[in-house]
């Protein structure tokens, strides 16, 4: 979908990308690996958001859950009950019974992790459509709508095979996991938008130093 975008408007009055390492600012005399190391870290952290909190709700689901369903394997094993905190997960979830447990409470935290996982993916992939233009500037479902139909395809089938696959256990969850469960994937899209700016600010000063160079080649050539 990510190669169904319009071309850029302003492709005929910029200079273009050239595989010139002079272009590249880095860190010291002879090393020319800055642009590489800062792609792959802009990258890191573009990446990182998402499987935590997927990953931040799998415990809650899955501590929550556990309790709910194999009350008495909790009781037993891990001296906790229904009645024991309102935060009943966090101590689930550090009880040493668990690590051999398997039951419908891992299985079913493991469909909302993937879920959770799937919709911060997708919504934070607006940021992916232009690597350096905000969102705010330019609108990705305008540029590529064959990317904006499919991400609404994905959300809708997630949200029809999870309501109807679980949807029992919703009533059982706290309501601090439905408010992270919608802030989580717009956090995962404002940090790519945050390091999006970076990567503006040098795109920026490397096709200024393109234009100079250009520019100057330009006038060392021309006719007197």
């Amino acid at each position: 979908a990510m190669a169904m975008t319009d071309p850029k408007d302003d492709s005929m009055t910029v200079v273009p990308e050239k595989n010139d390492e002079t272009v590249i600012f880095p860190r010291r005399e002879g090393d020319r690996s800055i642009e590489g190391a800062r792609f792959s870290y802009h990258a890191v952290l573009r990446a990182l958001p998402a499987p935590i909190f997927a990953q931040i709700l799998h415990l809650i689901v899955f501590g929550e859950l556990v309790v709910a369903i194999d009350p008495s394997f909790m009781e037993t094993y891990c001296d906790i009950n229904s009645s024991t905190t309102s935060t009943i997960w966090l101590k689930a979830i550090r009880c040493e019974a668990l690590a051999e447990y398997e039951g419908d409470a891992r299985y079913l935290s493991g469909v909302i992790m993937l879920a959770e996982m799937i919709f911060c993916v997708l919504i934070s992939s607006a940021g992916f459509v232009f690597r350096t233009k905000s969102l705010i500037n330019e609108k990705p479902w305008k540029k590529n709508r064959f990317w904006a139909y499919s991400v609404l395809i994905c959300i809708s089938i997630v949200i029809i095979f999870v309501t109807l696959s679980i949807e029992s256990i919703f009533p059982t969850m706290p309501w601090y996991f439905y408010i992270l469960s919608i802030i989580a994937p717009f956090t995962c899209l404002a940090v790519g938008e945050a390091v999006k700016t970076v990567d503006l600010r040098h795109a920026t000063r490397a096709e200024m130093l393109r234009r100079l160079q250009f520019e100057t080649r330009l006038g060392m050539w021309s006719p007197k």
